[in-house]
């Protein structure tokens, strides 16, 4: 299920940023915000059905082209993260 691969992969990115002391601030809070965003629109969509049910297309495409963004701007210079971004972007346009 998606909502469970955006769950791990939440996690994993979390864990990244915590132990990866490389990131530069902007980096950091970018991606921050992105992963704040996903998490609420999974709480606010977990009454309304699977997935991401609760959130608008409009809501879901923004996530993953936030993320997208994030990973043209910063692949070079944090490959580990950019593969969990990748993972994430992929459950997410699933989704979409």
């Amino acid at each position: 299920m998606p909502r469970d691969k955006l769950h791990q992969s939440l996690d994993h990115l979390h864990s990244q940023l915590e132990s990866t002391g490389k990131v530069d601030a902007a980096a950091r809070e970018h991606l921050q915000s992105v992963m704040q965003e996903i998490r609420e629109v999974l709480e606010r969509s977990a009454d309304s059905g699977p997935d991401l049910a609760g959130a608008t297309t409009e809501e879901r495409s923004g996530l993953v082209d936030r993320l997208r963004d994030w990973k043209e701007q910063f692949e070079g210079e944090h490959p580990t993260l950019t593969t969990t971004v990748v993972e994430l972007i992929e459950t997410l346009r699933r989704i979409v």
